[in-house]
């Protein structure tokens, strides 16, 4: 079965299937990714055609996830309504419960809820039902970075220049 987008040697197709093998530990991967054989140049055309394939797949699943997630949205909202359609049949016929065999239908009351007016002023409120909340302090990043960037030294923070593989 390959599932691989480009042609890749064989040893990268292997590490292709480890890569999709989630038991696999990443040590194993990086472990197997060392040992394939063959110039510099033809592993990392090779090496190149694995990280776009596994990116691929990526994207697949990402897409995958959303409409699994629209799709479990969708049926959450039918749920609902069905529930809707039951609620006003059994007050309708003024029952609270029908017991079925295959369990229980009831028509209960929920906890309280508490609305808060979006136009309620707060300051108005008595103390007694208002809880402070300390201001608290972030970060400026861009400020820090400007002033690091010039020189200067700010307590706690450095600049670390990483390094990352594109492939274009």
């Amino acid at each position: 079965m390959k599932q691989t987008l480009y042609e890749m040697s064989q040893g990268f197709n292997n590490l292709m299937e480890l890569c999709l093998d989630e038991t696999i530990e990443l040590d194993a991967v990086e472990a197997a990714l060392q040992s394939v054989e063959g110039d510099v140049k033809q592993k990392c055309f090779d090496g190149i055609g694995l990280i776009k394939s596994l990116e691929a797949l990526k994207e697949e699943s990402v897409k995958e996830s959303r409409r699994l997630a629209e799709r479990a949205h969708v049926i959450s909202n039918r749920i609902d309504a069905i529930k809707r359609v039951y609620m006003d049949g059994l007050k309708a016929m003024g029952k609270t419960h029908i017991d079925t065999g295959r369990g229980r239908m009831a028509v209960q009351n929920n906890p309280p809820a508490l609305i808060v007016s979006k136009l309620l002023d707060v300051k108005t409120l008595p103390d007694e039902y208002k809880k402070h909340i300390p201001e608290s302090w972030e970060v400026n990043k861009a400020a820090v970075k400007d002033a690091l960037k010039a020189g200067k030294h700010v307590p706690g923070c450095e600049l670390v220049q990483g390094e990352s593989l594109r492939i274009r």
